[in-house]
């Protein structure tokens, strides 16, 4: 049931990623891509996902300026022609770079607010918040978190809603508003690594020009360690868009979203579930280390369902480079885009991630939940309704007349068979009948006024 959206535009973005408006800034002068000139207000407060303001690329998804003066991993500086810019903290998988594993399937850390990692035994922190390959910069105080520095600037948990919104009332026909955009992954993804460690912060870009609401990335730079699979009261996009990578669905909402709305996302979402199932696997290579409550063989549905700060419409869903975005709840359109895309990106990897902080069990919160409303049709149906709908006045006389023909060739075709039982034909053999050529060409053509009236009854 894929149905592709051809006249959906194209959205070739440079460096995938690409986020929120700008709220409580300072203004300030600086140096953004390419030595340009960038007179505006830059988001110094820490708050948002984007530094520099809407449009502007952050290079890596670095800031090398204000206090994140230094705290890039990639040397900033353009290499000699021929060579490659230089790593300064190698993503390399070591507890060093991302604790996570050890701390959430091993259970061998625990993390200390504002100091880092410590050894579950001898409380001695074994990750700090510098980086042993970068000791020229440590992460500000205010800016560490379980998930690394940084990620916590858009948390959501503290934000008061005025009013709040519904999927169910954007006024527009068959509840859908069906917007999609396509990041092109090889030229978003030209960068010296993907990963980056806890250490080190993420920017993404704000590619929406309205100020203050936040189109989502779809690719992007993010934490090694991604996610377990489910919903989250706040799952930072330094950890979900791992998740993304991995071939999972991203479900995103307004923090004002209403209850309501959230229902239908969560029943959505549980009817994915039993549409995929459960495939057993292997599991992670390590998982004989793991604590019994982290040991993970099957794979389900691959969903995350967070809050998103000042997005752009009530919801949008991520699937690896293709980014859905609606007022609306139209199942047939979300279910379209999700069987489009799911499972369609850089790695096709199903076990649940490390990171667990937050997590909340999607069922508890579901039980209570009707069941999703009568389902709207898609536009895309609306117009092929339009196109090859029930005939009526002409059109049904039409189809009277060439049910006549159809008739009358049906007659000639048997009469034809008939004096060709006689005739010694070969090229009555190749069609496997025993007709001549002249036969076989008005059975073609009876098949082809009786498609003509199947399109139009």
């Amino acid at each position: 049931m894929r149905i592709s959206a051809a006249s959906v535009p194209l959205l070739v973005a440079s460096l995938g990623t690409m986020l929120p408006g700008i709220t409580g800034q300072m203004n300030s002068t600086s140096t953004g891509e390419m030595g340009n000139d960038v007179s505006v207000t830059f988001d110094e407060g820490g708050n948002e996902l984007n530094y520099y303001p809407p449009l502007v690329h952050h290079k890596f998804g670095c800031v090398d300026e204000g206090k994140w003066k230094g705290s890039c991993d990639v040397e900033l500086t353009d290499p000699p022609t021929g060579q490659r810019y230089k790593i300064l903290a190698k993503a390399d998988w070591s507890t060093q770079c991302d604790p996570l594993k050890q701390e959430q399937q091993i259970g061998s850390l625990e993390y200390v607010e504002g100091e880092g990692w410590a050894n579950i035994t001898s409380r001695e922190i074994v990750v700090n918040w510098t980086n042993p390959k970068t000791p020229a910069w440590t992460c500000p105080p205010e800016e560490r978190s379980p998930s690394g520095c940084g990620d916590f600037r858009t948390d959501t948990r503290s934000l008061s809603c005025s009013e709040t919104q519904s999927l169910f009332d954007c006024k527009r026909p068959n509840n859908a508003d069906n917007r999609v955009m396509r990041i092109g992954e090889m030229p978003a993804l030209d960068m010296p690594q993907r990963h980056a460690c806890v250490q080190h912060p993420i920017f993404y870009d704000n590619i929406n020009d309205s100020g203050t609401r936040t189109i989502p990335p779809a690719l992007g730079r993010h934490r090694e360690r991604w996610a377990k699979w489910g919903e989250y009261d706040f799952l930072p996009t330094q950890r979900w868009m791992h998740n993304a990578e991995h071939g999972g669905a991203i479900f995103l909402y307004h923090p004002c979203l209403d209850e309501e709305s959230k229902c239908a996302l969560r029943r959505l979402i549980e009817k994915w579930q039993d549409r995929i199932g459960v495939v057993q696997w292997e599991g992670d290579s390590e998982i004989d280390k793991f604590l019994e409550s982290a040991k993970d063989t099957e794979d389900r549905f691959r969903f995350i369902l967070t809050p998103f700060k000042n997005l752009w419409t009530p919801i949008s869903v991520i699937l690896w480079g293709n980014i859905y975005s609606s007022k609306c709840f139209n199942e047939a359109e979300l279910d379209e885009f999700i069987a489009s895309n799911y499972r369609r990106a850089y790695e096709d990897w199903p076990p649940n991630g490390a990171y667990n902080y937050l997590w909340t069990d999607i069922k508890e919160k579901a039980a209570s939940c009707p069941a999703l409303p009568p389902a709207s049709p898609s536009t895309i149906v609306n117009a092929l309704r339009a196109s090859y709908g029930a005939p009526s006045g002409d059109a049904s006389d039409a189809v009277k007349n060439l049910t006549a023909q159809v008739e009358m060739l049906q007659q000639e075709v048997a009469d034809l068979k008939e004096a060709a039982t006689n005739q010694d034909t070969r090229s009555s053999s190749a069609c496997n009948m025993n007709m001549s050529p002249v036969g076989f060409i008005a059975t073609l053509i009876i098949a082809a006024f009786s498609m003509m009236i199947a399109m139009t009854t």
